[in-house]
């Protein structure tokens, strides 16, 4: 139950815990009704849903407003101040971009199966060190089989609310080895070294935008431009 009181005349929130701790020597009801709770300044109050905003440019306060003799928790929209959203959404950029570097690469082979190669920190380590090897030695053949995530189509069988049997068609990311050979190696750690430096460079032309002022860049939205 939500309640709120009147206290100096303002509506606050209140609960139903604490109206029996500020009045311990009232019997209350098993259950509090609004006629018991109107004895005491307090209401019961409906919270509305929250309206669209954007996190990193605004806030949401919460504000009690009646109406037609019943009280309903509202929300407004707040901007930040122009100071405070750039800082916030400098913050946002470099976050997302540390989040899509790390996220990891899709890779089509000449099978036209499709990878997910790792671009977190370990991963581009291992791949750093693989790529020191190979160059020092082409020939060799350690890091052939290499595991990786391959995008695979599963089939299983589901059942209806009716209870009736249905295929349940997904496509999912599943561990896989597969045989690498030198130039496949060449392709995947251009690809991950072109996606790390789309990365910061997306970062970097976002970020100079927010200073110049621009509240509308993201790091996606300047991502997708390269």
């Amino acid at each position: 139950m939500n309640i709120l009181k009147i206290k100096n005349e303002k509506p606050v929130k209140y609960s139903e815990s604490r109206l029996k701790r500020d009045n311990p020597n009232v019997s209350f009801p098993s259950e509090l009704n609004a006629a018991v709770l109107a004895d005491f300044d307090c209401y019961i109050y409906t919270i509305d849903a929250k309206p669209e905003y954007n996190p990193v440019l605004q806030n949401l306060n919460s504000v009690f407003e009646r109406r037609a003799d019943e009280w309903f928790q509202m929300f407004e929209v707040v901007d930040f101040h122009t100071d405070v959203a750039k800082m916030r959404l400098c913050d946002s950029i470099t976050s997302d971009r540390w989040q899509t570097e790390q996220g990891g690469v899709e890779w089509l082979d000449e099978n036209s199966d499709l990878w997910r190669i790792a671009t977190d920190s370990n991963g581009q380590q291992k791949m750093t060190s693989v790529l020191a090897m190979l160059n020092a030695d082409p020939s060799s053949t350690g890091y052939a089989s290499w595991k990786m995530e391959k995008k695979v189509t599963v089939v299983s069988i589901e059942e209806d609310e009716d209870g009736n049997d249905f295929e349940l068609i997904e496509e999912i990311w599943q561990s896989s080895f597969r045989q690498n050979s030198l130039q496949d190696w060449n392709q995947m750690v251009t690809l991950v070294g072109t996606h790390i430096q789309n990365c910061f460079l997306a970062e970097k032309n976002a970020l100079a935008k927010a200073e110049a002022g621009d509240l509308g860049v993201t790091f996606q939205s300047e991502f997708v431009l390269l």
